[in-house]
């Protein structure tokens, strides 16, 4: 399958914000997210996910640009506002603004869930960082 690379942080914002739609405000993991995320794990839903080279064997196309901090973001065209299937390449610390972002968010709107939220994404930026 052919994967469109996403360059333009304008292009990407549109699709992580589709994305953490669909984990927080629709299927309500974000803090299961979190948690595979602090152990460097991938995580997806509806045919979205975010990868890190441990989700992947050496024969993967993506393997070794995830061995340099990175995390890949693959979103499938049937279940995004993308006109294709697309993919990106985001270094640790993009990715955790964009969680960061997402959990401020979510707070906001679920007061009673930010100390858990902000203990997880901890959690993330030390996992990230080791």
């Amino acid at each position: 399958m052919e994967y469109k690379l996403i360059t333009y942080k304008n292009e990407l914002d549109i699709l992580m914000k589709d994305y953490f739609f669909e984990i927080s405000d629709v299927r309500n993991k974000l803090q299961e997210a979190l948690h595979y995320f602090s152990k460097k794990e991938g995580f997806g839903s509806g045919g979205k996910a975010i990868l890190f080279a441990n989700d992947l064997d050496e024969s993967d196309e993506a393997f070794f640009e995830l061995q340099n901090n990175k995390v890949l973001f693959s979103v499938n065209q049937a279940t995004s506002s993308a006109n294709e299937d697309s993919e990106a390449y985001l270094s640790f610390q993009e990715f955790y603004e964009y969680l960061k972002d997402q959990v401020e968010k979510v707070s906001t709107d679920k007061p009673e869930e930010k100390e858990e939220l902000e203990r997880l994404l901890l959690q993330v930026k030390q996992g990230l960082s080791n």
